[in-house]
Parts: C-alpha cells; structure tokens; sequence
C-alpha cells in the first residue's frame, strides 16, 4: 500500500478497535464520530474536540474517546495525543464522563490495543449531546431496513436484513428496534443486556444491535491471498 492508504486504513483500525474495546470493557454500546453528529452533539467554543462520544447501554454515563491507529509499532507521542484530546471534555449533559480514554491499534508484530484513561484537563468544556437525535443519526439506516429488509430470526431475536452482494456484507437490525424515538433507547437497553444469538467466523452481533455478515469472500481463507489471487 503506498501512504496514503495505509493513512486511511490505519485511521479505520483505530476507529474499529475502539468501538470494540468500548462496547466490551466498557458497557458502551454506542459510539457517536463527533465529526459525524454535528447535528446531535455540541460543544462549548474553543477547544480542540475528541473523535468519539460514547453512552453505556441505559444511555445515562458517558465517556470520550479519541483514536488512533499505526501501521508499524507502538507510537507513544500519538498515544499522548490522543490522551490529550480525550481530556478536553469535562462534562456530557450534565454528567462527569465515566472514562476519557485514548486508544491506539497498531503492530508489534501481531495487532495490538493500548488504551488509557486520563484525568480531565483544566481547559476542558462540556458538550451536550441530545440523545434522541444521536439515536435517529446512530440507526439511520432503520426506515430502509423497515422498507426494504428481510426479517430473520437468530437465536431468539428477529432482524431486519439487507444484503450488499457486490461486496458480500449483509447489515440488519433486531426487529423490535423498529418504535418510536421515544422508546428506542428502551430498546437498546434491553437488547445490549440480552443473550446475543450463537454467531459463526463470519458473523458479528454487537451490543448496538447491529448485525453484520460477510460472504465467503472474506474469509480468512481469502484475506492470506493477494488481492490479485483472490475470488
């Protein structure tokens, strides 16, 4: 890859593994791309702003995260940046967020995650994220699901499917996710705390609800092969 592409994809890594490091270690099941959700998420002027603005599954704590990711080894200077940036918020609505992390992914050799969590900045502002909007942004993709979706049952849960068969990836959605936006958050709450249906290599259900899917394409089998040499 030349450098911009490992530019890009190394910011996606960062990004990934921060979503699943949040959802898992940390309750958080939602993760909010500030940049993404202007429209949701304000912040008092001047400050620089953290990536990445996450609530735990009863949508009442909150943490602040900033993300980064390296093709190559460990990057302490960019970890401390990113630190850095996670500490420019001290309050969400009201509440003292419960982490302020910065993450980064990178390789020593194998794919590694380091993530730190420290104290507010004497600088820093609040934000106010207004949580049924962040909600309408985070599952946009509901009413063309609602449309246009096959409804599958997994485990003991229906979703609501689509399939992308030019790229292999299918996305979808627990089927009682489809309500008003008064009751959704209910809904992610009850959903992040229920048992998740029994998922293959291929398959991902996350505590957000979203389901994920990849054909055979992307099997491990696929990803060792150069991109030329692949099906």
């Amino acid at each position: 890859m030349d450098a911009t592409e490992k530019s890009f994809s190394s910011y996606f890594l960062g990004m990934t593994l921060t979503k699943l490091f949040a959802a898992r270690l940390l309750d958080v099941p939602l993760l909010w791309h500030v940049s993404k959700s202007s429209q949701a998420i304000s912040f008092s002027s001047g400050n620089s702003r953290p990536d990445l603005i996450g609530c735990g599954s009863n949508v009442n704590s909150w943490i602040v995260a900033e993300a980064k990711g390296r093709s190559g080894g460990f990057d302490g200077p960019a970890l401390a940046r990113a630190k850095d940036q996670s500490r420019m918020v001290n309050l969400i609505n009201g509440l003292k967020p419960q982490y302020r992390v910065g993450c980064q992914a990178y390789f020593a050799p194998c794919l590694c995650f380091q993530l730190e969590d420290p104290p507010a900045e004497r600088r820093a502002t609040p934000a106010t994220v207004e949580v049924s909007a962040a909600l309408r942004e985070y599952y946009s993709i509901l009413p063309v699901l609602k449309e246009s979706g096959t409804v599958v049952s997994l485990g003991r849960h229906e979703f609501m499917l689509l399939s992308d068969d030019t790229n292999g990836v299918t996305i979808g959605l627990p089927k009682s996710f489809d309500i008003q936006d008064s009751r959704l958050r209910f809904a992610v709450s009850k959903f992040a705390s229920a048992p998740k249906p029994d998922c293959s290599l291929l398959e991902f259900v996350g505590n957000d609800g979203f389901y994920v899917r990849l054909d055979e394409r992307w099997s491990e089998r696929e990803m060792l092969k150069q991109p030329h040499r692949r099906e």
